[in-house]
Parts: structure tokens; C-alpha cells; sequence
């Protein structure tokens, strides 16, 4: 009997175990689910709501591709700021690549003509951009493999009034407010943008793997709108009555 009650105690804690282990399962595989649904709503969420209020260019075919970019930076608070120092210098012969919580009031407008980039005037990133201007921000969409990548020049914003309205409501890192000597704002003019998005259509099936790229119009490059050139060697070219040099399959 004892052999039995025994058998029948080991049965049980089995069988609990195993329910135990499905359970983990079931649940470890609803929560990711969840977690991949709700960022998938958030994307097309917000894709809509872009499409419905931004008309960035005059292009269907430019508008949807800045359309895309715009929807995986508002979706993003994170981005990878990319930049390097005088060659000449020992200590740094690499870029230098850092994560950056990019502020909404410093995302690009719907043209994405230029955004802005706060920093610390002590940091490495402020003094390797004293010597090389040059830098580029990328934001990530790795459930969509997609990402949106801008390059550009910044430059210091030096007017005190821009520079107030730049400063991130109760941003803990200056507790003294724009008023910290030590507050930093560049302003980065894009003059190109690299994408690829799955999500959205725009994945890289070429044997090259190129992205698609959009560069800008250089007689636009320091105003606050913008007008972009799409570039793809698969496709000929037109230019269509606003100005805007998009692609058209139909030229021979």
C-alpha cells in the first residue's frame, strides 16, 4: 500500500509539474504574442494617423516613403547617434556609435527637413562634433526589419529663445533647466535618408541589399521644408510639376 501511495504522490507532483510547465509555456507565449500584436498596432496605428494628417510631398510615391520613415521615428523615443573624430587623433580611429532618448519636441517635422539633438557640452559626442560636423541618427523597427536611417550636418543652436523652447519639460537630467550652462542643442539639417522596412513594403530583395535611399534637394538643404530626390538604378526618372524628381517605370 505505502509503494502504491507513493507512486500515486510521485504521479501527482508530475502531473503538476508538467501543468505547471504548460502553463509557463502557454502564458511566456501569449504575453510575446501580445507584446508583437500591440506593437504592431502601434505602428499602423500611428502609420494612419500620419497618412491622414502629413502630406510631406506633392509625390504619391515620395509622400508614402516619407510617410514610413515619419511613422518608425514618432513610434521610436530611442535613437543610435553616429559620430567621429579628427583621424588624426590616436585615441578615436572608429566612429563612435551611443543610444540616445531622442525627444518628441526634437523629432523632424513631416518633410523631415531636421531634427535636433540635446546634449551635454562636456560629453565626447559635443566635442567630436567641434571637429567634424557630420553625423548620422538611426532609429530601429526590429519587428518590422526596418529601419530609418538620416544624415546630416549639426550645428550648435546658439539663440537663447530656440533654446528654451528646446528644453524638454522637467527633464531630470538639468535640474536647473535651460538655465544649466552645460545644456546643449545641435540642429541637424538632413541632407539624406536610408530606409528599409519590411512592415511597410519596403524591404531589400536586391543581391545587393541596398536600401532605399531619398536624397535632398541641395536648394532646399537650410530651409524647413524639403524636396527629395529618390534614388533607385532600377527605375528612370521624371520630374513632376512641384519639383520633386521621382521615378517613373513608363521613360525609356
Amino acid at each position: 500500500m505505502d509503494k502504491f501511495e507513493k507512486s500515486l504522490s510521485t504521479l501527482n507532483k508530475s502531473f503538476l509539474s508538467g501543468c505547471a510547465v504548460g502553463a509557463f509555456i502557454t502564458f511566456s507565449a501569449y504575453f510575446g504574442y501580445s507584446l508583437y500584436t500591440e506593437n504592431k498596432n502601434e505602428y499602423n496605428k500611428k502609420f494612419a494617423q500620419i497618412c491622414k494628417e502629413s502630406h510631406a510631398a506633392k509625390d504619391a510615391d515620395v509622400n508614402r516613403m516619407l510617410q514610413v520613415c515619419a511613422t518608425i521615428i514618432a513610434v521610436n523615443g530611442h535613437a543610435y547617434l553616429s559620430t567621429v573624430d579628427n583621424a588624426s587623433m590616436p585615441d578615436h580611429q572608429y566612429p563612435c556609435c551611443r543610444m540616445m532618448a531622442i525627444k518628441p519636441i526634437w523629432k523632424p517635422p513631416a518633410t523631415l527637413s531636421h531634427m535636433y539633438i540635446g546634449t551635454n557640452n562636456t560629453s565626447r559626442k559635443y566635442k567630436q562634433l567641434q571637429t567634424n560636423k557630420h553625423a548620422v541618427v538611426s532609429f530601429g523597427d526590429t519587428d518590422g526589419h526596418g529601419y530609418v536611417s538620416l544624415y546630416g550636418e549639426l550645428r550648435e543652436v546658439t539663440n537663447e529663445q530656440k533654446l528654451e523652447s528646446l528644453f524638454p519639460y522637467k527633464w531630470s537630467a538639468y535640474p536647473d533647466g535651460v538655465e544649466d550652462p552645460r545644456f546643449t542643442v545641435f540642429r541637424m539639417n538632413i541632407a539624406k535618408i536610408e530606409f528599409v522596412s519590411n512592415r511597410f513594403g519596403y524591404d531589400s530583395k536586391a543581391q545587393d541589399w541596398r536600401p532605399f535611399i531619398l536624397n535632398r534637394m541641395p536648394n532646399t538643404l537650410e530651409f524647413d521644408t524639403a524636396k527629395w530626390i529618390v534614388c533607385d538604378k532600377a527605375k528612370k526618372w521624371r520630374v513632376d510639376y512641384s519639383g520633386y524628381l521621382v521615378f517613373d517605370d513608363h521613360l525609356q
